[in-house]
């Protein structure tokens, strides 16, 4: 994936910002000795933002914190336990008095707050409103190039029943992620690796690859644990895996196309949930690629796009642009996504937001669109009322939404004759590499042998 330059728009100060959801504290709680619990605060609006059931007694309370609060949410499993610790759901004993500890709760808290505000806590609302009505719906969100952002998934379809996040950036492994957890030091990691995202709501690919290769925080993992854990799910398990070129899940295996898979639901339901990473390559050069597809296909599922780098765009990579085009049921997506002149008369298309160029300057040159500004200019649906990948700054965000128009049978069964005669094509070249082999310094007369028993 492309490296993105951006300078300018990551040098403001990180101050304190003013939370008007969040109820205020008063310096003098700190002095509390009474450890009575209280009831939780009604006005909470989101899980992280601490619930005050109580106070620790004088001693215990430093007074760099201005509250210490303990929550009843009891982890379901270790899975659980680590990722709730990086969210402060659950506070280990040992960073009851941790500086570092506190000083990362207040950053996560207060910025995932902004995150909300800005961004990801109106989009349900909107989407329900706006994409809901045109699709149909599916039970997998196909999110390529989507890399450890798990959150915004989950804000534009919060219903489904399988995520598959696909990135080039390492896996990383639970092992490692609870040992660094443990350590509080672990945590300025943490909150660097996540500073650019709950600013600008999208990960930098230059920057994960810096802070995703630290020796015990490796890979995406722990990120996404966070943020489950931010939306108030519950983890049950994490499997380490292989996909093979069938498209089967396989326990973790060499020349494999390797992937995790987190299982989870959200407190209070019963029906559990699955997350996948996929490390991949989607260029046309990974034969590993047809693992994916072949995964893929075994499914139902619409693909969602953004803060893509125009990746799918590149000429190395027609075959992910093609397999999205002829298998999603319905594609969301910002203009780095799918090419808008690949959209034919077949699909129906739908503008939201505004669009007249790339908003990164960095783009603008290889990337416009003429007649997707001019389409948007017609064609608006809906304004967008939150921000979203390279316009989160300048407030201009864009999204289109495609649906392919039903297909005829005499389309439909072109199709599967299509299939068929590849299918066909691909098994006999395997036969005749294979005869090819086996007949390696055979005679003529056992050679002929072989052939009549194939034809037989």
């Amino acid at each position: 994936m492309k490296k993105i330059l951006i300078s300018t728009l990551f040098l403001l100060p990180l101050c304190a910002c003013v939370d008007t959801e969040r109820p205020l504290i008063e310096k003098n709680q700190s002095k509390i000795i009474n450890i009575e619990k209280k009831e939780p605060k009604k006005d909470i609006v989101h899980p992280i933002i601490r619930k005050k059931l109580g106070i620790i007694e004088e001693e215990k309370v430093p007074e760099y914190v201005e509250n210490i609060a303990k929550t009843t949410i009891v982890p379901i499993s270790d899975f659980d336990q680590v990722a709730m610790t990086m969210t402060g759901q659950y506070v280990p004993e040992e960073f009851e008095n941790d500086r570092i500890y506190y000083g990362y709760m207040k950053f996560f808290d207060r910025e995932w707050a902004r995150l909300q505000r800005n961004s990801i806590g109106h989009i349900p609302e909107w989407a329900t409103a706006n994409i809901t009505s045109k699709t149909k719906t599916t039970d997998t969100v196909f999110y390529p190039f989507g890399g450890p952002d798990i959150a915004y998934a989950l804000s534009f379809f919060p219903s489904a029943r399988e995520y598959i996040l696909v990135g080039l950036e390492p896996i990383g492994n639970f092992n490692d992620v609870k040992s660094a957890v443990s350590n509080s030091k672990s945590f300025e990691q943490i909150k660097r690796s996540l500073f650019t995202y709950l600013r600008g709501g999208y990960f930098i690919t230059s920057e994960m690859g810096e802070t995703l290769s630290n020796k015990f925080l490796r890979g995406t993992l722990y990120l996404i644990l966070l943020e489950l854990s931010a939306f108030d799910f519950e983890i049950k398990n994490v499997e380490d895996l292989s996909i093979d070129s069938l498209g089967e899940e396989i326990i973790r295996g060499h020349n494999m196309l390797d992937c995790i898979k987190i299982t989870c639901r959200k407190r209070g339901e019963s029906d559990w949930r699955y997350v996948y990473y996929i490390r991949a390559d989607l260029s046309d050069s990974n034969k590993a690629i047809e693992n994916l597809f072949n995964f893929m296909k075994k499914r139902t599922f619409h693909t969602f796009i953004k803060s893509a780098s125009y990746a799918i765009w590149d000429r190395t990579l027609t075959g992910i642009r093609q397999f999205v085009l002829d298998n999603s049921q319905f594609i969301l997506q910002d203009d780095t996504g799918v090419p808008f002149s690949s959209f034919d008369k077949k699909w129906n298309r739908y503008a939201f937001g505004s669009y007249t160029e790339p908003t990164l300057s960095y783009f603008r040159k290889g990337y416009k669109q003429p007649r997707m500004a001019e389409f948007f200019e017609k064609n608006q649906q809906a304004s967008i009322p939150f921000k979203i990948g390279y316009g989160f700054y300048q407030a201009r965000p864009n999204l289109l939404l495609a649906v392919p128009q039903n297909k005829t049978n005499a389309e439909k069964d072109a199709e599967i004759i299509r299939e068929v005669e590849h299918l066909k094509e691909k098994y006999e070249n395997a036969d005749k590499c294979e005869n090819c082999g086996d007949n390696e310094g055979n005679s003529k007369e056992e050679q002929s042998e072989q052939t009549e028993a194939t034809v037989e």
